[in-house]
């Protein structure tokens, strides 16, 4: 039996043969059947870390569960799983997988479908579980406006307490219309470091570049010379135009969302350059979530606007004039 610190979390490996997952009282957690080999597979994690000037304290194990998610996972980012479970039944879909962590000397195992739903709290895993090192949230610092501007970054604004669901169906949204910086509150961090945010978002995150701000306002204010930031509301703002994307010349698009009652801030309106109108129905009592408004907008901003000419009746009569 032997002990080691590694990031928040305290490892211990030996003969134990149950893995309990942390709680909110303690950091500690047992792997089970861990041989000395296990040991460098964890000191190789610390050292790619050394080797980048990332501090331990900035990474995260978070358990990422459900077919998807773990298969996405290792297609991402496959140095981010320290370990494996898994039932018998999906040892063949998983081969892929536990060879790569044979190859690197870290640990995977079988186990029942109950011993998974105990270590996780509930039975949503689909008889998979991997322990991943997660790297908390990029703090953003001035010249990196400059940088996003010139590469021409898409960048989303969650703002608020948005649940782990939320912001995993957000990112959901934000990778597939081509976003790359995902920027959130302080206050959303907690969920977007859980395991139902990195399991629920199919492998989303890995495809984002992720950042936290202290003053969301100030940042807006910063980037607002270079990005074009929209907006939802519930009182006022412009309908959607479907047929006719927004742009503004020298500026690039940027969405911004958050948890307040009438889509955004009564402080930070002033610093949204567009303002989308929520239409939502005045007789019930039902409100669009923050990934649901999200689905229903980014699609539409991130639409291509056509140059005059470039429809298909216009080629046709140009082709036929040649």
């Amino acid at each position: 039996m032997f002990e080691i610190f590694c990031a928040e979390t305290f490892l211990r490996f030996g003969d134990d043969a149950r893995c309990v997952v942390p709680n909110a009282s303690s950091s500690r957690f047992r792997v089970p059947n861990i041989s000395v080999s296990h040991f460098v597979a964890v000191g190789a994690i610390v050292s790619g870390m050394e080797e980048h000037n990332i501090s331990a304290d900035h990474f995260k194990d978070v358990f990422v569960y459900g077919k998807a998610a773990v298969a996405a996972a290792f297609k991402a980012r496959p140095q981010a799983i320290s370990k494996l479970f898994l039932e018998e039944k999906n040892n063949k879909e998983f081969a892929d997988v536990c060879a790569w962590l044979a190859s690197e000397r870290r640990p995977y195992e079988a186990q029942t479908e109950s011993d998974m739903s105990r270590m996780l709290g509930h039975n949503r895993h689909e008889g998979v579980v991997a322990i991943t090192r997660r790297p908390a949230p990029a703090s953003i610092k001035p010249a990196m406006r400059e940088e996003w501007f010139a590469a021409g970054e898409k960048i989303f604004f969650a703002d608020g307490a948005i649940s782990a669901r939320e912001l995993a169906q957000i990112a959901h949204t934000a990778a597939i219309c081509g976003i790359s910086r995902f920027i959130v509150s302080e206050e959303s961090v907690p969920a977007l470091m859980s395991s139902d945010a990195w399991s629920l978002c199919g492998g989303a995150l890995d495809a984002l570049k992720i950042y936290t701000t202290e003053s969301m306002l100030g940042l807006m204010r910063m980037m607002s010379e270079r990005y074009f930031i929209v907006g939802m509301v519930r009182e006022g703002g412009r309908r959607i135009e479907y047929g006719k994307p927004i742009s503004f010349p020298g500026r690039i698009v940027a969405l911004y969302v958050s948890s307040d009652a009438n889509g955004v801030p009564a402080d930070t309106i002033s610093r949204c350059d567009y303002l989308l109108h929520i239409a939502e129905p005045a007789d019930l009592p039902l409100r669009y979530t923050p990934a649901e408004l999200s689905a229903h907008v980014l699609p539409w901003l991130s639409a291509k606007i056509k140059k005059p000419g470039a429809g298909f009746l216009e080629r046709k009569k140009a082709a036929k004039q040649k």
